[in-house]
């Protein structure tokens, strides 16, 4: 299974230490070719900072991939409305919950989820949530898989079958926004 992480934009709103500070991200090749991939993780950055660029990624990958699956990670789920609406149009997401305040907004998007109907066979979803250390979290509903911290840092080394590049070069996507 080939999969891609793409870099939709630098721009974050956390203050982690993830592969941002172990890697120049100004160096990632631009993705040109999506037909290949299984998998396309749209990465960050965070992602929900940036919509316009996403909407667009997403239909650029259409156009020549109808099958890959698209996975959005975030750690930006302050509206759970906005991240049900982005489920529409994706096949599934992985939310970091970085601090004790990040819980609440996230059981609401859980609930949500379960009860719409939307997470029946026909619409299945790959729903993950990263707990970090310090953020303690009871009651998730049974369709998301729970990654620890350690499992949540192993992401920030690629696998054999997996590419790291970006959408676009970071000066045009003031043409997309």
């Amino acid at each position: 299974m080939k999969k891609l992480r793409l870099l939709l934009s630098e721009t974050y709103d956390r203050h982690c230490a993830t592969y941002r500070q172990k890697m120049d991200l100004s160096r990632l090749p631009v993705c040109s070719d999506y037909s290949t991939y299984d998998i396309v993780e749209f990465d960050g950055g965070e992602p929900m900072l940036s919509p316009s660029v996403m909407k667009y990624a997403i239909e650029i990958i259409r156009l020549s991939n109808q099958r890959a699956k698209l996975i959005m990670h975030t750690s930006y789920n302050r509206d759970p409305m906005d991240i049900l609406h982005k489920l529409d149009y994706l096949d599934g997401v992985v939310i970091t919950l970085h601090e004790q305040e990040d819980v609440e907004p996230f059981l609401k998007l859980a609930e949500l989820l379960h009860n719409t109907g939307r997470l029946d066979k026909e619409h299945s979803k790959t729903l993950k949530v990263n707990v970090l250390n310090g953020v303690e979290i009871d009651g998730i509903q049974e369709e998301w898989v729970v990654q620890s911290s350690s499992e949540w840092e192993a992401r920030f080394t690629l696998d054999k079958n997996e590419e790291f590049m970006r959408f676009c070069d970071e000066q045009d996507l003031y043409l997309i926004s």
